[in-house]
């Protein structure tokens, strides 16, 4: 019985092997197949794409010679000398080897003031026939001046007189090399040829120089022996190129296959041909099997997968480890930023409690609300958005969309802003696609993101220029290049270094005091950025001079496509300025001091304050907290209301700095640490600072009411 299993194995084994053995033989034969298929096609495609470039070429060099006739008969020369000098200068800035000019005698005149008889040119004669355009290569004529490989380019023109010298056409001489070296010979492991062919056979661009200078090579004639295949012969080919045919054939030469495409070209009446060995691509099949008869290996693949998933596991481990840090700080400035604008909501609903019967005043503390509310949304919508991106969460979407479309949108946004600040705004495309692939919704947060900030931080009268550009990565992609230009306020050295962190600002109301900055953001807009370009393979880069202007670089890859339309997106405002403190001269029970930075929070609190017959000034920052305190009387104020997280100098700072004077109530001035970040390190912080207690935002007016009247 076990023999009987053991022969019954080994038959199935063998029966296995053969089956294997046919389905490879079958499965090669039809890889052969497939691989010659797309060998064709993909020569049909480097015959279209050498085809595209020279009648592109000849049609481009054939319109700048027009332009130069036009440009020397527009000049309305009186003399030859005159003429000739300036149909020199056109000579050195055209790629022309030579320019001539043909009289109405078939005389050609040079820029090097040379006249020679040019009848005996059959372009020359046909421009005395009014033959419109004629192209031809070099040896298809006698020589001109050149002894490299050139092509003709004759072309009648109006006519014009000089000296009682009448013009009625142009010649101009272009090198074969300049359309030999953009020709595809390379593909194929180098084993391609693309040439051009007159109707006749001989080569007029042949890529590789088998030949010298005058000596055409005949494709005819090279191809007298050639064998071809499926019924096709050489006269074939002659009537097919002849009549403008595109068309594909095989033929053996020598023993060796090749394969042929041919494409007539519209510019001219020439033909472009590329050849290559079928061993290319059955020496691309049999590498193909080879490879494929590996496929054992990938299971040795999937284990070493496996071990790496693994490995990747524990890595992920120890950075989560490394990262808890990271995040603790993270979440406190974010408790910070949501607890600010909370704290103005909560001061406001206080406030239109407390003044019922003021319906302006109502109206006015509604309005405060809904905008503050609307920021809080924005500001919760930005820590998500920056989440997700810094755990690479988010997705991106790959749609077609038009560029140019999404600059005017826009430029039309931030339209009425920019006329509000009498701002000279300009905007410039240079685009060589303009519809491209690509995630639009978020390359508008990112672009409207850097315009809001360039029309906030640029003074009334001045000057902002918004540039999209492109360039050429290859056929099928452009990296897109926005630059955003202001000479409004501009930043420090060291701030930027740091602006594209989270939760990180700078005031700069003391360099341009014209900019309204009461409307701050969170810090969060260029962070988010600054890694939607990191995601979309592209970076944001900034170049600024304090007191002169900023200049914001975004650049991404992107693949040309069509187009697609999406609504922009809402930016939050950014910084705010705060007015200068007022002193007062009214005496009441307390005098209190006020530092901060937010004035909408400042507004709330001097206004409960002031309606509690308290006398309240206000410090827009630490240092100027410390300045007011320092220059006011000994005891004038018995309370200071400090806010922590503010510019020029934290709370934390100030109080020592206030602490640390000379002055006799140094020591005594009640100071209280009101803020948003209201962690245990938060409150040590306070304490050694030699703050008397820590009132946190949203602040309980009740509270802050009590601590004031009862020390």
């Amino acid at each position: 019985m076990k023999r009987l299993n053991k022969l019954q194995l080994t038959i199935l084994s063998v029966f296995a092997v053969l089956l294997i053995v046919v389905g490879m033989i079958f499965y090669m034969r039809q890889i052969t197949t497939v691989l010659s298929k797309s060998t064709v096609n993909t020569m049909q495609e480097i015959a279209t794409h050498d085809k595209s470039f020279i009648d592109n070429y000849i049609d481009r060099t054939a319109a700048n010679l027009t332009s130069i006739g036009i440009r020397v008969r527009n000049g309305q020369y009186q003399t030859m000398a005159g003429l000739q000098n300036r149909l020199s200068r056109e000579l050195g800035t055209s790629y022309f080897r030579y320019i001539y000019l043909i009289d109405s005698q078939g005389k050609m005149h040079s820029a090097a003031l040379l006249i020679q008889d040019g009848t005996q040119y059959d372009y020359v004669d046909n421009i005395l026939h009014d033959v419109s355009r004629t192209i031809v290569r070099y040896n298809e004529a006698v020589s001109v001046d050149s002894q490299d490989e050139t092509i003709i380019y004759a072309l009648t023109m109006p006519h014009f007189k000089v000296d009682d010298v009448e013009f009625v056409g142009i010649v101009g001489q272009t090198l074969i090399n300049d359309v030999r070296k953009h020709m595809t010979a390379g593909s194929f492991s180098n084993q391609g040829q693309s040439l051009v062919i007159d109707k006749d056979g001989y080569y007029i661009v042949n890529y590789f120089y088998k030949n010298g200078i005058g000596q055409q090579d005949n494709m005819f004639s090279n191809l007298a022996n050639a064998q071809f295949e499926d019924g096709y012969s050489l006269q074939q080919l002659r009537e097919d190129i002849k009549n403008d045919k595109t068309f594909t054939c095989s033929y053996k030469l020598d023993g060796v296959p090749y394969n042929l495409a041919v494409e007539p070209l519209n510019s001219v009446d020439w033909s472009l041909a590329v050849t290559v060995p079928s061993s290319v691509f059955l020496n691309q099949s049999r590498q193909f099997t080879v490879f494929t008869s590996l496929f054992l290996l990938s299971i040795v693949l999937i284990l070493i997968c496996l071990i790496a998933g693994i490995f990747r596991t524990w890595k992920m481990s120890i950075a989560a480890q490394s990262s808890a840090q990271a995040k603790s700080s993270f979440l406190n400035k974010m408790s910070h930023e949501i607890r600010t604008p909370l704290n103005a909501i909560i001061g406001l609903n206080y406030l239109m409690r407390d003044r019922l019967d003021d319906k302006e005043a109502l109206t006015e503390y509604l309005d405060k609300t809904a905008d503050t509310s609307q920021y809080l949304l924005s500001l919760v919508n930005d820590i998500l958005d920056l989440s997700k991106l810094e755990q690479s969460h988010i997705i991106l979407t790959n749609e077609a969309f038009s560029l140019p479309e999404m600059t005017d949108l826009l430029a039309a946004i931030m339209k009425e802003e920019i006329k509000r600040k009498n701002i000279s705004f300009t905007v410039t495309k240079q685009l060589l696609h303009p519809d491209i692939m690509g995630d639009e919704m978020r390359l508008k947060q990112v672009i409207l993101n850097l315009l809001s900030n360039a029309v906030k931080f640029t003074g009334e009268n001045r000057r902002i220029s918004f540039v999209v550009s492109q360039k050429k990565i290859d056929e099928d992609h452009v990296k897109n290049i926005v630059k955003v230009i202001d000479n409004g306020i501009g930043m420090s050295q060291e701030f930027q270094a740091h602006i594209f962190e989270a939760f990180t600002q700078e005031r700069q109301e003391e360099i341009d005091p014209t900019l309204k900055t009461s409307n701050r953001g969170s810090g969060l807009g260029m962070a988010i950025s600054y890694l939607l370009m990191k995601n979309m393979q592209g970076k944001l880069e900034v170049q600024s001079t304090l007191g002169q202007g900023s200049c914001f670089t975004a650049t991404w890859p992107a693949q040309i496509a069509g187009r697609a339309k999406e609504l922009p997106k809402g930016v939050p405002a950014g910084s705010r300025q705060e007015p200068s403190p007022q002193k007062m001269a009214a005496i009441a029970t307390d005098n209190i001091l006020v530092a901060e930075d937010n004035k909408l929070n400042a507004d709330i609190l001097v206004q409960i304050l002031r309606r509690r017959n308290y006398v309240v000034n206000v410090a827009a920052n630490g240092k100027e907290a410390v300045e007011m305190f320092n220059a006011s009387a000994p005891h004038f104020y018995s309370v200071i209301l400090m806010d922590v997280q503010m510019p020029l100098l934290d709370g934390f700072a100030a109080t020592k700095k206030i602490r640390n004077s000379n002055r006799t109530d140094a020591k005594t001035v009640r100071i209280y640490a009101c803020t948003a970040n209201t962690a245990t390190e938060d409150r040590q912080k306070a304490d050694i600072a030699g703050m008397n207690g820590f009132v946190a935002k949203p602040i309980d007016i009740k509270k802050l009411l009590a601590i004031l009247q009862n020390p």
